[in-house]
């Protein structure tokens, strides 16, 4: 039998004043965002450098990749390793990413057939030590939750940010990822706007509507460029959903 003592004085268990605490003492290791309006409001002030981040959307294109771009800056800079996309929707655009300061070379680009190959891949990722940062896309509306909990688990060891994208469908399902975000157009259909709810968060309880302006920055791109970028995109097309083997 544990005590109340015990178990408040148990580092797992999360407060809601924890928060505050990090804010304030900042020991907390985090990645920062690129955006104030979400800094004040995670864990640390920012991204979790090792931990699984669940990113629910309604569709893809919306601005979830340009929330990110700040986060991969810094960790392109301050890493020579990997960052690993894992069966994105669509093949992500270099001269963008170049633009930003996010090393292209550092991308690496996997597309897995089965959701059983999808989730090996990413644990792979994970616990080989060659990447900074997995961006995977999950297409399947279920997961099990022993998987989430692995890749917790696999991300926070290996201090490794795993960003899950998934659909907006699960947003009322439980999750053992450390941070769970849903992302909308906001209102006004501004492209350089996102709407940002927090459904999960370390020390601090579920958010709404958080309007974040996104990062925009000049892409100088020929038109010999734009457009051989533009056969890829559409001879590779969007993904459809991945098949579970039976």
């Amino acid at each position: 039998m544990y005590s109340l003592d015990d178990l408040f004085g148990n580092e797992v268990l999360w407060r809601a004043s924890d928060l505050a605490v990090a804010e304030a003492n900042k020991e907390a290791q985090a990645i920062p965002t690129g955006y104030p309006v979400l800094n004040s409001e995670l864990y640390g002030g920012g991204w979790p450098a090792g931990g699984l981040v669940e990113v629910l959307s309604g569709s893809y294109g919306i601005g979830e990749l340009r929330l990110f771009v700040p986060a991969l800056n810094h960790l392109s800079q301050q890493h020579r390793r990997w960052i690993m996309f894992v069966n994105p929707p669509y093949i992500p655009y270099a001269p963008a990413l170049d633009a930003v300061h996010v090393d292209s070379r550092q991308l690496l680009l996997v597309y897995p057939k089965t959701y059983k190959d999808i989730l090996w891949t990413i644990e792979e990722a994970l616990t080989a030590g060659h990447c900074v940062a997995v961006l995977a896309w999950l297409h399947q509306d279920e997961i099990k939750t022993m998987h989430l909990q692995r890749l917790q688990h696999r991300a926070k060891a290996h201090s490794v940010l795993t960003l899950l994208f998934r659909p907006q469908s699960q947003k009322n399902h439980a999750s053992a990822a450390e941070l769970r975000l849903c992302l909308e157009p906001t209102p006004s259909r501004h492209s350089n706007e996102l709407m940002v709810s927090i459904l999960k968060r370390r020390g601090g309880w579920p958010l709404s509507h958080l309007i974040v302006p996104l990062n925009t920055a000049p892409i100088r791109t020929s038109h010999n460029q734009l457009q051989k970028q533009c056969d890829l995109w559409l001879r590779k097309g969007p993904h459809s959903a991945p098949q579970r083997k039976r």
